[in-house]
């Protein structure tokens, strides 16, 4: 691809362009099935939902195909395409958690060990606020708290649980989607990650 095609997706992308010849574009376009050993025309990182739309939009315009990389840990190999645009979302791994709602929401590149990171704090959050509690003495105030805490585990379990199951069955094509229409182009989703969308949330 030419240097000035490149250029053109470079300036309005916030994130990491990385192209054959480019400092560390062996290791971008490498997963963890060492089996897989495809060369895409440029791997994408973006940092927010303006990158992601630069990339579609690039790549529709020189018709290659998008690959959609969460983890990389897919088996087949559906992190990576050979000349196309692989959009690596393993900058976007922000999760949010909001127990009040029962919701957890999640960037397109988080891992589960990134929300269980979340959820733990959150959780250890909880704890302190009630040993506070404890030291008060206050009936009133531990009950309260401890309803709270309980709830708060129990909408935060069942959003995961649910979430999981999900997963289990619409990995592949969610990925796809949350590339904006990049399966028109051929594209190819990874399931590794917890879910495919910038922000999605997840509720009970």
């Amino acid at each position: 691809m030419e240097m000035s095609t490149l250029e053109s997706l470079r300036a309005p992308v916030e994130g990491d362009v990385i192209a054959p010849g480019d400092a560390g574009f062996e290791d971008a376009r490498t997963i963890w099935n060492a089996m897989i050993d495809r060369r895409p025309a440029v791997v994408v990182r973006p940092r927010g939902a303006d990158d992601v739309v630069e990339a579609i939009a690039f790549a529709r315009e020189h018709d290659l195909p998008i690959a959609v990389r969460g983890g990389g840990h897919n088996v087949a190999g559906n992190a990576v395409v050979d000349e196309g645009v692989v959009i690596d979302f393993s900058d976007m791994r922000a999760v949010e958690v909001d127990p009040d709602r029962g919701v957890v929401r999640v960037e397109a590149g988080a891992l589960l060990s990134d929300v269980d990171a979340a959820v733990a704090a959150e959780v250890k959050s909880a704890i302190e606020k009630a040993k506070t509690v404890l030291d008060s003495d206050d009936a009133e105030k531990i009950t309260t708290a401890r309803n709270e805490l309980e709830q708060s585990a129990h909408k935060l379990a069942e959003a995961l649980y649910k979430k999981a199951q999900q997963q289990g069955t619409t990995a592949s094509s969610d990925a796809d989607a949350s590339a904006g229409g990049a399966s028109a182009n051929g594209g190819k989703g990874d399931d590794d990650n917890v879910v495919d969308a910038d922000f999605e949330e997840v509720k009970p």
